[in-house]
């Protein structure tokens, strides 16, 4: 699969308040491990950034998050990101300025939205 593999990423299930904020276009641009289990996570650049009202789980409050990314991994072994057809995917949101660097993530950083299907869209 090319870094720059376009994606489209539909809602399949989790969270019904956030499957009207899909489907999304976006673009693979990094891979990274996960600290606990070395599983493959792909960061998806959306073109065009979404806002989603996040609950604050101290209280009762709510607050608007801008989300420019995805962090996307396959829910099933035998699927993999990039594969054709539907993939089904866990998508967590990576906020404004919360992009992850370096090589490896713990996705217990990043707030798991919904779950959703991956579909390659273009192979650049």
């Amino acid at each position: 699969m090319s870094s720059k593999t376009r994606v489209r990423i539909e809602y399949a299930d989790h969270n019904e308040s956030f499957a009207r904020l899909l489907p999304v276009l976006g673009t693979i641009v990094a891979r990274f491990s996960d600290v606990v289990d070395d599983g493959a996570w792909f960061l998806v650049h959306l073109d065009e950034p979404i806002q989603y009202q996040l609950s604050e789980s101290e209280s009762s409050e709510f607050r608007l998050a801008s989300f420019s990314a995805f962090l996307i991994r396959s829910r099933w072994v035998e699927q993999r990101v990039g594969d054709p057809g539907e993939v089904q995917v866990f998508i967590r949101v990576v906020e404004e300025g919360e992009h992850p660097d370096g090589d490896s993530i713990n996705p217990d950083d990043f707030i798991h939205i919904a779950w959703g299907k991956c579909i390659v869209v273009e192979n650049g």
